[in-house]
């Protein structure tokens, strides 16, 4: 398998991408947030770029663009995929998915999480 990609075409696709994420990003809301403990209280905003599969991996791979502009990526085994679809059937993870679009117009989001 060819997993090469010519520098021109990334180039391109990443692009594209920023273009995309400009279009959905609206009044500064992103769909992602990010914390880590070692970026003290910073809080990395960004939109998802795409989900692949590369060998026994999914690969979420996510723009950051506030206050960095990074690629995160993060890679589930197939054991990592099944335990976060168990943590997502939790009822108030149903409901946030039935119903969050409801705070669509006005999210409260919060600073600690």
């Amino acid at each position: 398998m060819n997993n090469s990609v010519s520098v021109g075409n990334t180039q391109e696709r990443n692009q594209a991408d920023t273009h995309a994420m400009k279009e959905e990003k609206k009044d500064g809301y992103y769909s992602f947030r990010f914390r880590s403990t070692g970026l003290g209280e910073t809080i990395l905003m960004g939109e998802p770029l795409d989900v692949i599969v590369q060998d026994d991996l999914l690969i979420l791979k996510v723009q950051s663009t506030e206050p960095v502009r990074w690629v995160i990526r993060a890679g589930l085994s197939y054991r990592g995929l099944l335990k976060a679809v168990m943590l997502g059937l939790k009822s108030s993870v149903i409901k946030f998915l039935l119903f969050g679009w409801t705070k669509l117009k006005n999210p409260k989001l919060p600073t600690e999480f």
